[in-house]
């Protein structure tokens, strides 16, 4: 369980030091705190501009880092779908850089909009399936893998519910 413990800090790490870097490379006079704090002031990070950073850091397509975008953007999804599909367009994403993207709608349970992101990805029609049925909530949903506790990081990062910690909290190994 020590194993699980050190994923963890390290996808606490991860988002803790992303926030300078996008901060810097926005162009903006965001606090280096705006996206680890998000929750506070959603406002001050235009979607876009993330997207585009993300993008440009190749963060979109790396597998060590798109769990916890998962879960960060299912809560974006889940606030106003409209908006983050307009920032999508605007970011010009494509391939398979949707691919998170396609997956936080889904876990938004935003089937329709899964599965026009799915489309443009090159996905086996084993993972169209996939996102053509209801999801499992991110609070409710087993926790099998090292994903799945950055993806509860992720949607804790964006929406401050502390309900994303006390779940990764339930699964660590406590010699209680």
């Amino acid at each position: 369980m020590i194993v699980r413990r050190i994923v963890v800090l390290i996808a606490i790490l991860l988002l803790v030091m992303l926030a300078p870097g996008m901060a810097a490379a926005q162009g903006t006079q965001l606090r280096e705190d705006s996206f680890t704090y998000y929750y506070f002031a959603p406002e001050q990070i235009k979607t876009a501009e993330l997207l585009r950073w993300l993008s440009g850091q190749h963060l979109l397509t790396d597998e060590n880092a798109v769990y916890p975008l998962i879960g960060f953007f299912t809560i974006l999804a889940q606030g106003s779908p409209e908006k983050l599909l307009r920032a999508i367009d605007e970011a010009s994403l494509s391939g398979k850089e949707l691919f998170p993207l396609a997956l936080a709608f889904w876990h938004a349970g935003d089937l329709k909009d899964a599965a026009s992101l799915g489309r443009k990805i090159p996905l086996p029609t084993k993972g169209m399936a996939r996102l053509k049925k209801a999801p499992p909530s991110l609070l409710a949903a087993k926790i099998s893998e090292p994903g799945h506790l950055d993806q509860l990081w992720g949607a804790f990062i964006a929406s401050g519910d502390t309900r994303y910690v006390a779940r990764v909290i339930d699964v660590l190994d406590r010699p209680d």
